[in-house]
């Protein structure tokens, strides 16, 4: 029985899309959150901040989930209560952009670096 060789192709491709899932799967598992920015201090060294990752509308993962848990515990600010699905889509962002007015900070839609502070309500990323 002979096999179509573009299936052959296409069984490969898949495979190995699949181990590179796989792979970021468990860096991300093993090492965490990535850090999403670095600052220079006065001496030239490079150092990496504990900051949340930014996120934007199609990111999905436990960054997502844990915007998502500190947005719903804003509910008046935000316009209600998001499902808790690790899934940055439209109403993840309106909530934010909501958050972002009611906080008086530019509402972009994008969880950055000062909408992560008012959140966490401290200063995520000093160095």
């Amino acid at each position: 029985m002979e096999k179509n060789t573009n299936q052959g192709n296409l069984d490969l491709i898949q495979i190995i899309i699949l181990l590179v899932v796989v792979l970021i799967g468990v860096s991300t598992f093993v090492f965490g959150t990535f850090p999403s920015s670095s600052v220079t201090s006065s001496n030239n060294v490079v150092q990496t901040s504990s900051c949340e990752p930014v996120l934007v509308y199609g990111d999905r993962g436990t960054s997502v989930s844990h915007l998502q848990i500190l947005l719903n515990q804003h509910p008046s600010d935000t316009g209600g209560t998001l499902n808790v699905d690790g899934v940055f889509g439209f109403l993840t962002q309106g909530a934010l952009k909501n958050y972002q007015d009611s906080q008086k900070l530019p509402d972009t839609g994008v969880a950055d670096q000062a909408t992560w502070s008012h959140l966490l309500g401290n200063s995520v990323c000093a160095n």
